[in-house]
């Protein structure tokens, strides 16, 4: 009976492995996903967040239609904290994964790079629709990296309470989206 047991809970298993891959999609990714691996978290981070909202996972909420999760692919969020002097490798990084963005697709809306702060906010359309979102910060305490995937609409990103001037850089630039939209 235990051996029963065992090889129909490893059956489960491998059946809920099997379906969570066909809904999380093909190894290929989605437009507007960008890869975060290269940017590792330091072993003396003393704070550190993740949070991985992937196909699967949001697949299993159960969203009203006009939620703001409804139409999201992937949510991806890394932070954590960094010495000083990790700063200018990990801002090094930051600009490869900006380099490594497509720029008939991408583009970026909110850009800073000081000596001691590097902000890059932009977001990817296909087919003028916004189908991502990247957030990338890094100054001598902390990396933020945020990644949404899916249809984002520009009221979906008030929750993210960011400053006024990213909130003015993202209506502007959304508002170019829908004026070529129009003229097409």
């Amino acid at each position: 009976m235990y051996q029963f047991s065992v090889k129909l809970i490893i059956l489960c298993l491998g059946f809920c492995l099997t379906l969570a891959n066909a809904v999380a999609g093909s190894t290929e990714h989605p437009p507007g996903w960008v890869d975060f691996d290269q940017i590792e978290i330091p072993a003396d981070a003393s704070e550190v967040t993740e949070i991985d909202l992937n196909p699967f996972i949001l697949g299993l909420a159960e969203l009203d239609d006009d939620s703001a999760l409804e139409k999201m692919i992937s949510i991806r969020v890394k932070t954590f904290s960094v010495d000083s002097s990790d700063f200018d490798e990990l801002k090094g990084r930051l600009l490869e994964i900006e380099n490594e963005l497509p720029k008939d697709s991408w583009t970026h809306i909110v850009r800073v790079s000081r000596p001691d702060e590097f902000v890059n906010i932009s977001f990817c359309s296909q087919e003028s629709i916004a189908q991502g979102l990247l957030i990338m910060t890094v100054d001598t305490d902390e990396v933020t990296l945020i990644n949404m995937v899916g249809e984002i609409n520009l009221s979906d990103l008030e929750g993210l309470e960011l400053d006024a001037a990213a909130m003015d850089s993202l209506r502007e630039a959304f508002q170019e989206e829908d004026i070529e939209k129009e003229e097409e």
